[in-house]
C-alpha cells in the first residue's frame, strides 16, 4: 500500500474511532489502530489528529461539528468594539462558561 493510501486509510479509521466517543487518549487511539494492524508513531498520530481537526471535549476526542456543545449561557449585551472584536456582557460569574461554550463550537470565524 502506498504511503498516501495508508495515510488516508489511517485517517478514515481515526475519524471512525473518534466518532464512537470512546477515544479518551492518544494511547487509546494508537491501540485501536494497532488492533487493525496499523502501527503509528505519536508524532504521526498528532499530525493526523490536527489535520482532521479533532479536539478533546468532556474527556474524549471529538470530530469537528460535534453538536454535543453545551448551550450558550444567556448574554446580557453584545457590543462591537472594533472591526474584529465584540464585547460580550454576561451575568456575574458567567463569562468563563460563555467562553467555553463558544470554544466548544469550534467556529471557523472565531
Amino acid at each position: 500500500m502506498t504511503k498516501h493510501r495508508n495515510t488516508a486509510r489511517r485517517r478514515r479509521l481515526i475519524a471512525r474511532f473518534v466518532s464512537s466517543g470512546k477515544i479518551r487518549t492518544q494511547q487509546d487511539l494508537q491501540r485501536a489502530l494497532a488492533d487493525r494492524g496499523l502501527r503509528v508513531t505519536q508524532s504521526s498520530l498528532s499530525r493526523d489528529m490536527a489535520q482532521l481537526g479533532l479536539a478533546k471535549m468532556r474527556g474524549a476526542y471529538t470530530t469537528p461539528g460535534t453538536t454535543d456543545a453545551r448551550p450558550l449561557p444567556p448574554l446580557l449585551q453584545v457590543d462591537p468594539a472594533g472591526p474584529n472584536l465584540l464585547v460580550l456582557k454576561t451575568l456575574p460569574g458567567m463569562a468563563p462558561s460563555v467562553a467555553v461554550a463558544i470554544d466548544e463550537r469550534r467556529l471557523p470565524q472565531i
